[in-house]
């Protein structure tokens, strides 16, 4: 399949209008069946917080906090992408059900290996890009500088306090600054455009992080710009223009409920149609090139 003729954004695009029915109603479903377990664990959390009279709201807070975090960290990754997948076989025009979206958990443990293996790799590459920056500041800003500069920021912040510190940063710092930010930004999208698909070829392909990560590697080699084109730059200007907007409704609930609502039901759905697109067009002209020695240990999809 050739992908410099597709557009992944386009065919997202039809992928999600053609299925939206199908789609939201499914959306509905999850929603809904997340708000039961979510409504299930708070009451258990509350009768057996209720239970010990000597935790005070701090303790309980904690306790609260620990217990959404375990199952956001142990949970989440595998049935995001197995929402994903759903989008995957609704590309290749394969039968899906509601049950299609839990099939992650029968790959449970090399998905959400995969899925923080691929997270240190894209953090450690991020540092990495931006370590010279790192260097030529500290190399600029020597030890005894630092609490001049403390007290020059606190003294401009009491002065003017409508103005935010960062402007207050002496060249030394604010230049350098600016190119780590931007380096990073940069650093981010090239190591997510080449290993956005990782979860998704650990649970499509029914195999393990070195190999998903690997596979993934090789299905985005060539096609980086292509993906972010298609998949981050449009979604990150959405995000953006969503996160103004969120702003400035603060004061009007009815309109962040619809802004929660077209990102449950558009948003989201939309984005991870043009990720299906994207992979499937992307791992069908890499398997045609397979070698043998990685085919013997790789479940080729189309079987």
């Amino acid at each position: 399949m050739n992908t410099k003729n597709s557009s992944f954004f386009r065919e997202g695009f039809h992928l999600l209008w053609k299925n939206f029915p199908k789609i939201s109603l499914y959306n509905l479903l999850l929603l809904l069946l997340c708000l039961v377990i979510f409504i299930i664990i708070a009451l258990a959390g509350t009768i057996i917080i209720a239970k010990i009279d000597t935790m005070g709201d701090f303790t309980t807070g904690i306790i609260t906090a620990t217990l959404a975090g375990t199952i956001l960290v142990l949970f989440f990754p595998v049935l995001i992408t197995g929402y994903q997948h759903f989008f995957v076989k609704l590309a290749r025009k394969e039968g899906v059900s509601f049950k299609t979206i839990f099939a992650g958990f029968r790959h449970f443990w090399p998905i959400w290996l995969t899925h923080y293996f691929t997270k240190i790799i894209i953090f450690a590459g991020t540092i990495l890009f931006s370590l010279p920056v790192f260097i030529i500041q500290s190399a600029l800003v020597k030890p005894h500088d630092i609490p001049r500069i403390i007290f020059h920021l606190q003294f401009l912040s009491e002065h003017f306090p409508h103005v935010h510190p960062i402007f207050f940063l002496p060249a030394s710092i604010f230049y350098p600054l600016i190119a780590y930010v931007l380096i990073s930004i940069f650093a981010t999208y090239y190591w997510n455009s080449r290993l956005f698909f990782t979860g998704l070829s650990a649970l499509d392909s029914k195999t393990g992080p070195v190999d998903a990560i690997y596979y993934c590697n090789n299905i985005s080699r060539e096609n980086k710009l292509k993906i972010f084109l298609n998949l981050f730059l449009p979604f990150t200007l959405i995000s953006l223009l969503y996160i103004l907007l969120f702003f400035i409704t603060e004061k009007n609930p009815a309109f962040q409920i619809t802004l929660l609502i077209l990102n449950l039901f558009i948003f989201i759905p939309w984005f991870c149609s043009i990720m299906a697109a994207a992979y499937v067009r992307l791992s069908e002209q890499f398997d045609d090139k397979l070698d043998e020695s990685f085919l013997g240990r790789f479940t080729i999809k189309n079987q």
